[in-house]
């Protein structure tokens, strides 16, 4: 019998942190709580990841409430305080890392039997299916919680963003389609269907290669992704539009 640690929990037996994130720093941290899963049910192996991750996220607390950004070299003795500005490309190139991470999880974990078991037909196929006809719809209000998994996505990879920052409305889009990227992935890898993913893909190029693999389940106008059951089809709508670097390929550019 493991012992007892804070902040480690299981959730259909597999290990993950989870770190309730202190009111007075929770509108600059961007969550009410933080986390995530180690992959794994073994307890020692668990344990091992368990506390670099409260170690980091206890860091970052402090670095809040201290009223600085370590990364920055700066403190509020020498300068005030400035928010961290990115462009629309950081935040999709964010998103585009996010759902790549997401899905190298969901990938592994189908691949070693540890992702939770959905049958067919059931609450949990169907919960899955409506959200990702929404999502192909883009009906962002029928999604629980979407702005907050929005930001949970883009501050888990450094973009400093709030629920109510203006430039929410513009991102819906492209996380929608990440969003749905997973899905699309997920479904196929609970049919037995590793084929049409790779952990060896890089961050530098996840934007092209998700864009592929969702253009691989494309038709001409309209793109189709098979759920949960196998039969059951939805349309999803064309990709969002999203500026382009010129120094970027337009192949990769689209989104996912």
């Amino acid at each position: 019998m493991t012992r007892k640690i804070p902040n480690l929990a299981q959730r259909n037996g597999v290990f993950e942190t989870r770190v309730q994130i202190p009111k007075d720093v929770q509108s600059a941290y961007g969550k009410t709580r933080d986390g995530g899963t180690h992959g794994t049910r073994d307890f020692n192996t668990a344990l091992e990841r368990h506390g670099p991750m409260v170690a980091a996220i206890r860091r970052r607390i402090e670095t809040i409430r201290a009223g600085e950004k370590t990364d920055l070299g700066t403190s509020p003795k020498r300068a005030p305080k400035q928010p961290s500005l990115w462009s629309p490309d950081d935040a999709f190139a964010a998103i585009q890392n996010w759902a790549k991470s997401v899905i190298d999880k969901s990938y592994l974990e189908h691949f070693h039997g540890e992702a939770p078991v959905i049958a067919p037909l059931g609450d949990d196929a169907v919960a899955l299916s409506d959200r990702a006809l929404a999502l192909s719809e883009r009906r962002f209000g029928d999604i629980a919680r979407f702005d907050e998994a929005l930001v949970e996505a883009l501050t888990g990879q450094g973009i400093d963003i709030a629920l109510r920052h203006p430039a929410i409305p513009n991102l819906r889009g492209w996380f929608a389609e990440a969003w749905l990227s997973i899905e699309n992935h997920s479904a196929k890898f609970r049919q037995g269907n590793f084929s049409q993913w790779s952990l060896a893909v890089t961050s530098g190029n996840a934007a092209s290669e998700i864009a592929s693999a969702s253009k691989a389940m494309a038709a001409a106008t309209h793109r189709t992704a098979t759920l949960w059951p196998p039969s059951t089809t939805i349309r999803i709508s064309s990709s969002a539009g999203r500026p382009v670097a010129s120094s970027r390929n337009t192949q990769s550019s689209s989104a996912i």
